[in-house]
């Protein structure tokens, strides 16, 4: 529909899904600044995905649908991490901030 000069359109099932992730995080306590950052990051990477497919071709832009965003969390954890196998260990020491203690 976006190439067929539509003068209005509105994407129902995205639409959707911004309403739901948006009344989920406001669910969860996050204040509507932060509710409004993540929907802001949200529809701007769409935007640009869509722009280059209208440029580029449908497949255009599908690197920026399998990137996930790199978000702070939204509470501090309280305890550390305890890996289930040497490979999770292996990793959990890779992501922890330089002298904690990942064991918990």
């Amino acid at each position: 529909m976006l190439a067929k000069n539509v003068d209005y359109e509105m994407r129902e099932t995205f639409e959707s899904a911004m309403r739901f992730g948006q009344k989920t995080l406001e669910a969860m306590g996050i204040d509507a600044d932060r509710v409004a950052i993540v929907e802001d990051f949200i529809r701007t990477r769409d935007r640009d995905r869509i722009a280059i497919q209208q440029a580029e071709g449908i497949y255009a832009g599908i690197d920026l649908l399998r990137k996930r965003p790199t978000m702070t969390p939204f509470s501090e954890p309280q305890r550390g991490a305890k890996p289930l196998n040497v490979e999770a260990g292996e990793i959990i020491a890779t992501e922890a901030p330089e002298g904690e203690n990942v064991d918990g």
